[in-house]
């Protein structure tokens, strides 16, 4: 099964609300968020999320795939694609971690 790993960058100035941007997350402009599931996101699909007693929808607006893998230290190693080698010599679970980066416009929950 694989799992997908989001850091989003969402843009609370959408929300025309920045007592309510400030409210949530204690910033006005924007915040990042990172999180794993077993979904795959797409663009324009409205995630719900809930901060400080808010409830808000994201929307996806751009999604990028990121090529690394987790090293011994989990930390997020970038993969050079470029280099012939890499497809070989890459980690085993590069088929089963993958990695986005993704930008969010941060709406008003009806």
């Amino acid at each position: 099964m694989k799992r997908y790993h989001y850091e989003i960058i969402v843009d609370l100035e959408t929300l025309n609300d920045s007592k309510l941007g400030s409210h949530m997350f204690d910033e006005t402009s924007c915040i990042t968020i990172n999180f794993s599931t077993n979904n795959r996101l797409v663009k324009d699909e409205l995630i719900d999320i809930q901060s400080n007693d808010c409830l808000i929808n994201l929307q996806i607006t751009k999604i990028v795939r990121k090529g690394g893998y987790l090293n011994e230290y989990n930390d997020l190693e970038e993969m050079d694609f470029i280099v012939s080698f890499a497809q070989t010599n890459r980690p085993k679970n590069t088929t089963d971690e993958v990695w986005f980066f993704c930008e969010a416009n941060a709406l008003k929950k009806f």
